[in-house]
């Protein structure tokens, strides 16, 4: 008798929320999912690999272009293979994805932790791009967009927060491993060193652990959630007979690739992903350029993920209020201030309002970047819509460190590289708004 009722109010839920007081504990798992994948995507994002760079180029005898270089070639396989492995997504139940994400970022961390030569720093560099950087983080968005509609900005800017806590936790944990981290004198006799091998080892046993056992739990209620985005997807499908080339059109990646607001994004795309890359995989050579401690830098980098934290909520709700078609060209213009001003001074303050103002820009930029593809494009096809942008945004990442270590060799230095990129990035603002300002930009409603 009991499986009937549960049954019954799993098809009587309402599994597209509109409000916060409407979640309820199987929101909260499904929330939960997205949020371990982000936190932990940390372990193959540049902000983490960059606290090795010392380290890494030290154990194999690499200069700035030379680590650019293999970083770089590595990002770019782990762009190509995205094409393909992206869509699985679409193909794959949730449950199962996720599952094999995981174990390829295990077997990544494990790969990073016993490489003896440069030539398998380049496999394991590829190996955490392609599950941590690119997978994790595609896999727990496209489910944000796919699952969710009225809710999609505020559960993407909570997978926001998740992300920022992984900035602030996962780069201290680093530190403190490698011995970087001075504790106070009464913790002192907790202070370890193990090495960045020791670290990718600890930090990938601490994943396995947490997240494998958890994703039963967290994903128990996929079945009923995928009743109801079948039901959405069958009004969806409705309305376009009704109003041909609706916002509720399930457009395939070839439509998507004859749009041309797709290739008028692209702009800021390569904004954020060369430029924050490529600062924060060389900023321990950023640092000493400007006359600044390296070893201050974990302790001031504090400032951006709290500040991120914090604002990735208000960005959440404000997507769901005006929509990302409107918010999303706005979104990078306050990072390209702080590059501006981060080139041109040398007082270390100018590092702080960086990134206070990458804070900004982040809680924003991955909001609504996140958002805008269900939005423009529908849910139907998602995985692979977002593919397009995101081996965009892996090539250009890729590009980052690899343009700017050999830029920084050829003797064009940082500051310059900087508020340059600032510039670029505001004619990129620029850009995107002129390709969207025509775009129907009322806010989702209720589809059934």
């Amino acid at each position: 008798m009991s499986q009937p009722v549960r049954a019954t109010a799993a098809a009587s839920r309402d599994w597209d929320p509109a409000n916060w007081q409407e979640l309820g504990w199987p929101d909260y798992r499904f929330l939960g999912f997205g949020a371990v994948l982000v936190f932990w995507s940390g372990i193959g994002q540049t902000y983490l690999i960059g606290f090795f760079g010392a380290e890494l180029r030290a154990a194999f005898s690499l200069s700035d272009g030379q680590y650019g270089q293999i970083y770089g070639a590595a990002t770019f396989a782990s762009g190509i293979l995205i094409l393909w492995s992206g869509g699985l997504v679409d193909r794959m139940p949730l449950r199962r994805i996720g599952t094999l994400v995981i174990i390829g970022v295990i077997v990544a961390g494990l790969t990073m932790a016993a490489t003896p030569h440069w030539v398998l720093l380049l496999l394991s560099f590829f190996l955490l791009r392609q599950f941590g950087q690119a997978l994790m983080g595609h896999v727990a968005n496209a489910a944000m967009g796919r699952y969710y509609d009225r809710f999609k900005g505020r559960a993407t800017g909570l997978l926001g927060v998740a992300y920022a806590m992984g900035e602030l936790v996962l780069p201290l944990l680093a530190s403190y491993l490698i011995g970087q981290l001075a504790l106070p004198p009464v913790l002192a006799a907790f202070e370890v060193d193990i090495g960045w091998r020791g670290a990718f080892l600890v930090m990938t046993v601490l994943l396995g652990l947490s997240v494998l056992p958890a994703l039963p739990i967290l994903l128990r209620d996929m079945p009923a959630r995928e009743q109801a985005l079948a039901q959405r997807l069958s009004a969806d499908e409705a309305s376009e007979r009704v109003s041909p080339g609706s916002r509720r059109r399930q457009w395939t990646r070839g439509e998507v690739l004859r749009d041309p607001r797709f290739w008028l994004i692209i702009p800021m795309i390569i904004a954020q992903s060369g430029v924050f890359t490529g600062l924060f995989f060389h900023i321990v050579s950023v640092l000493e350029e400007k006359g600044w401690d390296p070893a201050l830098w974990p302790y001031y980098w504090g400032f951006y993920p709290i500040a991120a934290f914090a604002l990735s909520p208000v960005a959440g709700w404000l997507v769901d209020r005006y929509t990302a078609t409107r918010l999303f060209p706005l979104s990078l213009a306050p990072f390209g201030l702080g590059l501006i001003l981060l080139g041109a001074m040398t007082p270390f303050v100018a590092m702080i309002l960086c990134l206070l103002l990458l804070a900004v820009s982040v809680a924003l930029y991955h909001t609504t970047f996140n958002t805008l593809w269900p939005e423009l494009y529908g849910v139907r096809h998602l995985g692979k819509v977002r593919t397009l942008s995101t081996t965009v945004m892996v090539f250009i990442s890729a590009s980052g460190p690899l343009v700017m270590g050999l830029l920084k060799d050829w003797g064009v230095s940082y500051g310059i590289q900087l508020w340059s990129s600032g510039i670029f990035i505001f004619a990129a603002c620029i850009v995107a708004w002129l390709a969207l300002r025509s775009t129907d930009v009322h806010p989702l409603q209720k589809s059934s």
